[in-house]
């Protein structure tokens, strides 16, 4: 998405509009979450699913241990679905 803003006699470009998460599940901050959850974030406006995967999408803990999964990517949704419990 682009838009322009006229003034001063001359049109000027904005660049790509950055889609925003506007929500996850579990919450941010969430504690007590059951091991078997898949983890979801919903975008302001739908993205490139191309940009969506295992690489970009990821989990983390604890600590910096990467926790393995499957990203999937449908309208404005991207889901980790998690191939072993949670910690």
């Amino acid at each position: 998405m682009t838009g322009s803003i006229a003034g001063c006699g001359r049109e000027q470009t904005l660049g790509p509009a950055t889609p925003l998460v506007v929500s996850t599940s579990p919450v941010n901050g969430a504690t007590a979450v059951a091991v078997n959850t898949t983890i979801s974030a919903a975008f302001s406006e739908a993205i490139d699913s191309t940009t969506i995967n295992g690489t970009t999408f990821t989990l983390t803990g604890p600590g910096t241990a990467a926790v393995a999964g499957t990203v999937t990517y449908a309208g404005t949704t991207a889901t980790f679905a998690p191939t072993a419990v949670l910690a």
